[in-house]
């Protein structure tokens, strides 16, 4: 793969890292669906990603990527068109 075809993926698609069961980063976000503390529902450019556990929140946003704490039991990804 060449790096302009990673750039591609970059810009087209969310990137997660989580770490452990207490925090997630979002890259690529675009919207808040769903906004709980038990599910916390992301749309990225070509996903929605749900995140399901207890005490969830918010902890940092800005206009490209979020972080997700609490403790996350599971992550769902959608795929959309």
């Amino acid at each position: 793969m060449s790096f302009r075809e990673l750039n591609e993926l970059r810009e087209n698609y969310a990137i997660l890292t989580v770490h452990g069961q207490r925090e997630a980063y979002v890259e690529n976000f675009k919207s808040i669906m769903e906004l709980g503390s038990t599910v916390i529902k992301i749309r990225a450019i070509k996903e929605i990603l749900v995140f399901e556990g207890s005490g969830l929140y918010i902890e940092y946003m800005n206009s490209y990527d979020i972080k997700i704490v609490g403790s996350i039991e599971h992550i769902r990804i959608l795929e959309v068109s």
